[in-house]
């Protein structure tokens, strides 16, 4: 889409990551012996809002909210919205449903016959905490509470927790923890076993997260799933795009890398045919 140099400029790099063991000094360990090799932090919201502007710049594009698909008719290229005034119907030469992990256009391909279709979940869930931004001065890093040139990692064998640095200052921080067992977010259900935990197993990451408790109670569990299907096409006018194909874990850092690659590839068999059935196969 042209926006790499953007969507860098908004981001914060990386080049190693941090250990925080459970007691002593953490420690770095760089991505590359190369110094100018990095990761980058970029967020998810900021990347989205990027995404939209850039669509919205375009003339022909109509960007419409509050619309949830619910309904498909692959044969005519129709797709039937639930808006706050009723139902919408919709028709095109071409839909991309590009609805997430849990498409509700997929859903309608999972009723016909020879779709293959398999979703495998995580025996983990996650929860996002924060890391909040400090005063000027407060520390070598400010506004940064840690070095904000690292992904931090405090792993602890069958859990961790991770915290990526934004450009205000604070720390978006991930527990992946399991559902049940020690240990868990089932043994650890209220914010005040949660700051216990933490004093045991995160003991340097308590004084720089002053909204634990309430962070904990209010954010949800996320899960990790995994989605594989096929065909991503029917009818010559539908195809899938992204989560709604190929959903996959955060652990393997191709998320939306796989989505852009499925654009470039739709792109290239658009290009390529002059009939959108031709394409779409090839895709």
């Amino acid at each position: 889409a042209g926006l790499g140099q953007t969507g860098l400029a908004e981001g914060v790099r990386m080049p190693g990551r941090m250990i925080h063991p459970v007691s002593g000094e953490a420690f770095f360990t760089p991505y590359s012996a190369d110094p100018t090799r990095a990761i980058n932090s970029v967020s998810r919201g900021g990347l989205n809002r990027l995404l939209l502007e850039a669509a919205e710049a375009e003339p022909n594009c109509d960007v419409r909210f509050d619309r949830r698909a619910a309904e498909v008719d692959f044969e005519h290229g129709a797709v039937e919205f639930e808006t706050p005034e009723g139902r919408e119907r919709h028709e095109a030469e071409l839909v991309v449903a590009a609805d997430g992990a849990y498409s509700a256009i997929r859903g309608v391909m999972q009723k016909i016959e020879r779709f293959d279709y398999t979703q495998q979940f995580l025996g983990h869930g996650y929860k996002e905490l924060v890391i909040p931004a400090v005063a000027p001065g407060a520390g070598p890093h400010a506004p940064f509470a840690m070095d904000p040139a690292a992904l931090h990692i405090w792993p602890r064998g069958g859990s961790m927790m991770i915290a990526l640095p934004n450009r205000d200052g604070s720390f978006t921080c991930t527990l992946f923890w399991p559902w049940e067992g020690p240990g868990s977010f089932a043994e650890i259900a209220t914010p005040a076993a949660a700051l216990a935990h933490f004093r045991k197993v995160y003991p340097d990451a308590v004084p720089l997260m002053p909204t634990l408790e309430e962070d904990y109670a209010r954010n949800p569990v996320g899960a990790l799933v995994t989605v594989r299907c096929r065909p991503w096409t029917r009818g010559g006018r539908v195809a899938l795009l992204g989560d709604a194909a190929h959903a996959i874990v955060p652990f393997y850092g191709q998320g939306a890398n796989a989505s852009f690659e499925d654009c470039e590839a739709l792109l290239d068999a658009l290009r390529a045919h002059r009939e959108v059935p031709a394409a779409l196969a090839a895709y």
